[in-house]
Formats: structure tokens, C-alpha cells, sequence
């Protein structure tokens, strides 16, 4: 049981005790030696759209450093943006929760001394944040705080470097509601110069994402000056990112940070890390986990520590990969749904290592024995089970290990899901997991994206936002602590159907046809319409019209199935009412109308019950008497339109073309006397009487020697007895004038005599 402590026990104390150290002179000096920070998602409210974290950031420091104490409160910083383009979205101070004295173990069959005085502090700091979804940008969750020993020899001037412990929550973390991956087990306090290291740095992410480990460089923040900046040992706020990087000496680099022969290495997938360190003194090491979901990297946690590396006797220690330590050197191991099991062996294979055994007590007098570096058997049921390993049994330096192993049913996560097709309504999802614990299941985790909904119990039921496929992580922890996780997807696609059309009162006039329809525009592809009219007539139309065979009041209902079987009725009581149109006609006098004959007569003759008349004389003229009387100022083909209503809202419109008959009647005098109106009463020569409509007009005048002394086109223009050749008044005498009419249908007119001139 004794070297339980070199290499278990003493990872639960965490973290480096420094050697022989002498410390900075200057006055802020904290000689801190190591920290991270984590996040873990709360939940997200859909009224602010606003996601709830909790933050852990743990920070240790030599306690015998005699620099600045752990930081109460800490000074924290939130940064909204990207690493190079980013603003300041609040800060605050965070009271320590808690702070605690860590006095390592030293481990047996181990040099370490030098080193048994020595004693690191760990300090607590949790606090929660609201904060608003971003969608393409992060939050920088920021704490800085200088500074570092002088004594680490893979870093330069360490001791004016500080640390910068934070989280980036990226949009896609923030988009899916995602909690950051927490490390499971202590980084060793001492490392044995010379000894292969065998150390389990792996983490935990309670989404079930995958993890990538590699070594990364850590930040450096704060400073030795004075005031308020950048470079003061509490920036107050924290500054923003990009963050300086701490420069390693030498060969050593960030991702080399130790060296080793072979070098000391990290497993990107499983997190272990190895290799044979070659060189005394205290390490700046940085270790990085990166959570990935479908490709896609959502945080990464940075731990930032130091190891140390002493002269060691070669060591011997059991130890195992478990679930728990039960205490010293006892381990419990826990398996779900297994019954071949497997227990990796952890111990280091240093060169005082000879052998090793394991042993199983079956029951029954079984015993399972195996002398494999890792140990694997079956076991003839779930239950409770013991053993142990046994290292260097019955040689120097022996060790062994107790092993309490507990082998559960397990649980295996499943769901069902299903929805109306016919409706926009909520899905419902049905947990189908199965386990093997009596007290069943304990937990139900379904995590929905990319709508980042988080849902906590075994049946829920969700609206989802929109049409499309939907993916779905679902884990279930069973009453013996099985956890089980299946990765699906939710397709919702609802086909609901159109919506009914409003159909309205309809009052008709035969033979007048009902008119259906009103869908507003809504795709009708593949959906069937029934049509049923109420008079034994149907339409498979989707905005059908209907002529019903007579007067009646008609019911009228519909029906549409979609392609989905989506079946939807509606009736419509009375809602078409038909009539039967009065016949109309008219009659007027005289029969043979011209402009000197130009007063009508008109009288209605329509069937049916008329009750308002409408007559258009075409002229711009109305009337609504049924026997009107009209004069008509102009000729020609004139319609004349008759509409009547009925007491039942029908009409009937008739229209009869009248023809005006457009007639000349001219007077031509035969003398006039230009210069004395008063013998004669004229004293010009023109055309007079009526000339309705005249498409042409050429009246010519000529002496009797033939020479033409007036002429015009226009019928109101008269000879006031100038010639038009010289302007001077024609002698008196006898003229001899020409008329030319074209009448408004093309007919003509020519007219011939003469006229005396006094």
C-alpha cells in the first residue's frame, strides 16, 4: 500500500511544490504556479436569448513564497469579438470561495527530501453569467495575475511573467448550449528524474464530444509596474485578447516544453501522457483539450502548470485507472453492461519493477488470475466483485492495490419520435431506453440542435421553429450511474393542408353562374378538391363555376385531401341564392328620326316585376322614368341603352341603335349689296340654313368673264365682294357661284347659280 501516494493519491493535491526556491524581489510577487478556468452551460432563456454559464477557475500559488496572496476578489473581464478585433463587454470582481493548504505527501522509495517542507495553495473562484447569443462572434471570459517563480529553467525571466487563465466561448458553443470539458485527475507533483512518466491527463465533457490533447503554449498576463495596466501585477480589468505568449528557453518549446529521452509527450486522443524526463528543475507546461462536435471545434481549456523534476530511487507503485479512490491504495472500478472485463494497469515502469499479478475472487471459489500488464476477465454476472494487483510480490520494494469492482447492468439510450403530419404542431419525443438498474432510469439529457435546446426529461414535447432535419444527442445515467448516449436526428417536414377558402353569400341572376375559390394564392399542387354544389352536381375543380338550374336557395359544401392523406370538410348553409333575370325591351316613335324630326318618344316592355329603370340616350343625357321623352341634338347612329332592376336585385340591359338622319336644308340668296345694307338687308354673300355633320364644304365664285374672285371651304365664311386677287370691291354685276357639300355619310352635294353684286 505504500507508494499509493507517489503517484494516485498525490494527483488529487495537484500541482508543483517548488525547489529550493529564492524568491523575486519585487513587492507584488505571487509566484503562482499554475490554474485553468471552465464553463458548464445552465441554461438558455428564450425571452432574452440569453444563454446561463457557471464558471470555475482555480488558481494556485507557493504558500511559502512570501509574495502577494491569492487574489480576494479577482478582478475578471468579459471581451465580446473575435482574438484582434474586440470590445470590453463588462467586468467585475469575484470574491474567492474558498482557499486551501496543500501539504504533499512525499512518496516512498522516493529522493524527494529537499522538497518535504514545501506547500502550494489552491484557490477557489465560481461565479454565473447571463449572456446575450452571439452569432458569429465569441466572448473572452478573462482573469491575468503576475507572477511566476525564478527558478523554472524552460521559460525566460520568469520571473517577471504572469498567467492569463481564460475561456472563449465561440458562437457555436454558445449555438448549441455547450459546456466545456473539465480534466479528470491532477498533473503529478513530482517527476522522477530518469522514470518513464505514465500519467492519465485526460478530461471529461459531459455533451459526449470528442477530445483532441496536445501541449500549447501558456499566456502570460500582468506585470511588475505600477498602476492600473497591462504590465501591474492585477490588471484591473483584465486586458484583451491577443494575449501575450510566455517565451521558452533554449531547445525547450510549447510543444516540447520538457524534453526527455524519449520526450516527453501527450496522446492527442486519449490524453496520457509519457516519456523519460532527462534534466532536473521546474517546468512551465501547458496542456490543451479540444472539444469537437461533428467536425466542428467548440472550446478549448487551457491548464497552465508546472511540473518538477527530482532525483528519485527507482520506485515501485501500483496503480489502476478508476472510476473513484476509496482510499489509500483502494480503487473502485465500475463497469456498465460488461461482463468480459478489462483494468488498465497505471503503475510506472520504473526499472524496480520485476513483476506483476493480478487477482479476482469470482465467488464460488473462482478466482480469476493474469499475469498481462492489463488485466482481462470474465465475470459470471453483474455484481460486486474484489481484487488486486500485486507489483514485485514477495521481492524489494513491493506494492499492491485493492480493487473493488461493481459491475452494473448498464443502460442503453433510445427514443422515439412522431408528429400530425397534418398539422404545425409540436413533436413528441418517447424515451425508449432500456436499463438493467432496479431503480431504473435517473436522468434525461436531450440536446437539439442547431436550435441549442437542452430537455431534462423523459418524454418531452417540443415546437420545433422550422421545417428541416434536426440533430439530436441523447444521453440517459441509469440509478447505478450507467451512462448511455446516442447521437440521432429529428426530421419534422408537417404538410398541413391549405387553408379553406371564405366563401361568400351569393345572390345570382340566371343564368348567371356561382363563382368558387378564394385560396388566397395557396399552393394547391397535388391536392384534391371536392365540390359538392347542392343540386346534385359536383367539381373536382379547385375554383369551380356553376350555373344552377333555377331559382332556389343551395347549400354548398367542400372537401380537400392532400397528398398526405390530410382530409378537411366544411359546409356552407344557404349560401347561394338564384333568380331568374327579367327580359327586357322597349319600343320608341316616330320611327324615321332626323335632325328636323328629332324628339323621341320611348316605353318600357320587361317581364317580371321591374322596379327601377335606367335609360342611357347615349348622349350624355339619362333618365329613370319607364315612358321618357328625349331630344336628340345630334345626328347619326345613336345608341340607346335600357337596364332594369328587378325586387330581386336582377337586370336585363338592352341597347337599340337610333339613326338620326342627318338633313340638308340651304338657302343661297341671289343678291346683295357689300356697300349698302341698308337698301337690301344684306351685305354679304354666304351659304345659310342647316349643314349638320358636313365632312367637306367648297363654295367658288367667278366673274362672268371667268376669272374667280372668292373662294373658301369654310360654310361661315362670306364674299363681302373683294376680289381675293386685287382686295378691291368687284364691279357690280352678275357672279357666277359653285357649292360643294360632302354630308356626314359620304353623300354629296353640289349646288350651281349666280348672285347679283350692287
Amino acid at each position: 500500500m505504500k507508494n499509493y501516494f507517489c503517484h494516485t493519491y498525490f494527483f488529487k493535491y495537484l500541482f508543483f511544490l517548488l525547489i529550493g526556491l529564492t524568491f523575486s524581489t519585487g513587492a507584488h510577487a505571487l509566484h503562482i504556479i499554475g490554474g485553468e478556468m471552465t464553463y458548464e452551460f445552465l441554461g438558455y432563456d428564450a425571452v432574452t436569448n440569453q444563454n446561463q454559464y457557471r464558471f470555475v477557475m482555480t488558481v494556485y500559488r507557493d504558500c511559502d513564497s512570501g509574495g502577494g496572496q491569492l487574489d480576494n476578489p479577482a478582478n475578471i473581464a468579459v471581451y465580446k469579438g473575435d482574438v484582434f478585433n474586440n470590445v470590453l463587454e463588462t467586468s467585475f470582481n469575484v470574491p474567492r470561495q474558498g482557499i486551501t493548504n496543500v501539504q504533499p505527501v512525499i512518496p516512498p522509495c522516493a529522493d524527494v527530501s529537499a522538497v518535504s517542507n514545501a506547500c502550494v495553495q489552491e484557490g477557489l473562484y465560481a461565479f454565473t453569467l447571463s449572456l446575450p447569443v452571439l452569432v458569429d462572434t465569441s466572448y473572452f471570459i478573462v482573469y491575468q495575475r503576475c507572477c511566476r517563480t525564478s527558478q523554472i529553467v524552460n521559460i525566460t525571466n520568469p520571473q517577471n511573467l504572469g498567467a492569463t487563465y481564460m475561456v472563449e466561448l465561440t458562437a457555436a458553443a454558445q449555438a448549441l448550449g455547450n459546456s466545456s470539458p473539465t480534466f479528470n485527475n491532477y498533473p503529478p507533483t513530482f517527476i522522477c528524474n530518469g522514470f518513464d512518466l505514465d500519467f492519465d491527463h485526460s478530461a471529461t465533457d459531459v455533451d459526449g464530444d470528442s477530445l483532441v490533447y496536445e501541449f500549447c503554449n501558456p499566456f502570460h498576463g500582468g506585470g511588475q509596474g505600477n498602476g492600473s495596466g497591462c504590465n501591474t501585477p492585477t490588471p484591473n480589468p483584465p486586458c484583451p485578447p491577443p494575449f501575450s505568449l510566455v517565451n521558452y528557453s533554449g531547445s525547450y518549446t510549447a510543444a516540447q516544453p520538457m524534453g526527455g529521452d524519449p520526450i516527453i509527450s501527450i496522446d492527442p486522443q486519449t490524453g496520457l501522457l509519457y516519456g523519460t524526463p532527462n534534466f532536473l528543475g521546474q517546468f512551465v507546461v501547458g496542456i490543451c483539450v479540444k472539444e469537437y462536435r461533428n467536425g466542428v471545434l467548440l472550446s478549448t481549456v487551457l491548464r497552465d502548470f508546472q511540473f518538477n523534476v527530482v532525483d528519485c530511487t527507482p520506485t515501485v507503485i501500483a496503480n489502476i485507472f478508476a472510476e473513484d479512490i476509496l482510499g489509500p491504495q483502494e480503487f473502485l472500478v465500475e463497469r456498465c453492461g460488461q461482463t468480459v472485463i478489462t483494468i488498465l494497469n497505471s503503475s510506472p515502469q520504473t526499472p524496480a519493477l520485476e513483476s506483476w499479478r493480478w487477482e479476482f475472487d469470482l465467488g464460488n471459489g473462482d478466482t480469476a488470475v493474469t499475469e498481462a500488464w492489463h488485466a482481462t476477465f470474465p465475470i459470471p454476472d453483474y455484481g460486486e466483485y474484489y481484487g488486486w494487483l500485486y507489483l514485485n510480490q514477495n521481492l524489494n520494494c513491493p506494492d499492491s492495490a485493492y480493487i473493488h469492482l461493481i459491475a452494473y447492468p448498464g443502460v442503453v439510450a433510445d427514443y422515439t419520435y412522431e408528429w400530425d403530419i397534418c398539422t404545425e404542431g409540436p413533436v413528441q419525443i418517447t424515451d425508449e431506453s432500456v436499463s438493467g438498474a432496479s431503480g431504473g432510469i435517473d436522468s434525461w439529457r436531450y440536446v437539439i440542435s442547431p436550435i441549442a435546446d437542452t430537455l431534462y426529461e423523459p418524454n418531452p414535447e417540443i415546437m420545433l421553429p422550422y421545417h428541416g432535419v434536426f440533430f439530436t444527442q441523447y444521453t440517459v445515467i441509469d440509478a447505478d450511474g450507467c451512462r448511455s448516449t446516442v447521437y440521432d436526428t429529428i426530421t419534422w417536414t408537417p404538410h398541413p393542408p391549405p387553408t379553406l377558402p371564405v366563401v361568400d353569400q351569393q345572390i345570382l341572376c340566371l343564368p348567371d353562374s356561382a363563382v368558387f375559390g378564394g385560396w388566397n394564392g395557396q399552393d394547391l399542387s397535388g391536392v384534391d378538391t371536392y365540390w359538392n354544389f347542392g343540386d346534385g352536381s359536383f367539381s373536382n375543380e379547385t375554383s369551380p363555376s356553376h350555373q344552377y338550374p333555377g331559382e332556389g336557395t343551395w347549400t354548398v359544401s367542400l372537401a380537400i385531401n392532400t397528398p398526405y392523406d390530410c382530409f378537411v370538410t366544411d359546409t356552407f348553409e344557404n349560401i347561394v341564392q338564384t333568380f331568374f333575370a327579367p327580359a327586357t325591351d322597349f319600343t320608341y316613335s316616330p320611327d324615321a328620326l332626323s335632325n328636323l324630326n328629332n324628339t323621341v318618344y320611348f316605353e318600357s316592355e320587361t317581364d317580371g316585376q321591374p322596379f327601377q329603370w335606367l335609360w342611357d340616350f347615349g348622349d350624355g343625357f339619362q333618365s329613370t322614368h319607364p315612358t321618357p321623352l328625349h331630344t336628340f341634338q345630334d345626328t347619326g347612329y345613336i345608341p340607346v341603352t335600357l337596364i332594369v332592376d328587378d325586387i330581386n336585385g336582377c337586370s336585363d340591359t338592352l341597347t337599340q341603335v337610333l339613326d338620326l338622319v342627318p338633313t340638308l336644308q340651304l338657302y343661297i340668296p341671289n343678291i346683295f349689296a357689300p356697300e349698302s345694307t341698308d337698301q337690301l338687308g344684306n351685305d354679304r354673300f354666304q351659304v345659310l340654313g342647316i349643314i349638320p355633320g358636313y365632312k367637306d364644304f367648297r363654295m367658288s365664285i367667278w366673274s362672268r368673264w371667268g376669272d374667280l374672285v372668292f373662294q373658301s371651304k369654310d360654310p361661315g365664311t362670306a364674299w363681302d365682294g373683294r376680289s381675293i386677287k386685287t382686295g378691291e370691291m368687284a364691279e357690280r354685276g352678275v357672279y357666277i357661284y359653285q357649292v360643294q357639300i360632302i354630308g356626314p355619310r359620304g353623300e354629296e352635294y353640289q349646288y350651281e347659280g349666280s348672285v347679283t353684286l350692287f
